[in-house]
């Protein structure tokens, strides 16, 4: 069985970098991609100005790259979960107190935030607001039976 030495020592003679290696060149890319370096200024960078400076070519940059991006991207999921989580949190203590100050207004601020935030609030609810007259009642549940009775 092969040691983890061995392994490391024939990926370094192939000219390959190990996967300790690689995370490492991952994460000296994720601040100079932060920090809106473009892909030939990362090229220049990696090659001329790194240290040491790295010895691969433009493809392997390119992949370490796509890495790096990738963990931005997985950084970016867990903030926002962790936002939301924390901002319906916020909210439910604001409105316990403002219902305990009995300030209504405020909760109902508050609630409304809450709405907004889970996206509740482009949801609309259509609501028939018609005044019947007793008069109008009647000959709606009438005309409601005379449709029953066609039916049968």
């Amino acid at each position: 069985m092969r040691s983890i030495e061995n392994g490391w020592r024939e990926c370094m003679a192939k000219g390959r970098s190990t996967e300790a290696e690689y995370d490492r060149r991952v994460d000296i890319l994720v601040p100079l991609i932060v920090m809106g370096l473009t892909r030939r200024e990362i090229i220049q960078f990696v090659t001329k100005k790194a240290d040491p400076p790295w010895n691969i070519n433009t493809r392997s940059i390119d992949r370490i790259t796509a890495s790096a991006r990738d963990r931005i991207a997985r950084a970016a999921e867990t903030i926002i979960e962790e936002e939301l989580g924390l901002g319906i949190l916020r909210l439910e203590d604001l409105f316990k107190r403002s219902l305990s100050i009995q300030d209504y207004k405020a909760a109902l601020s508050v609630q409304k935030e809450r709405h907004e935030l889970l996206g509740l609030k482009k949801q609309t609810v259509e609501i028939d607001l018609r005044v019947t007259t007793w008069d109008d009642l009647e000959k709606e549940v009438n005309a409601d039976k005379g449709k029953n009775k066609e039916d049968e």
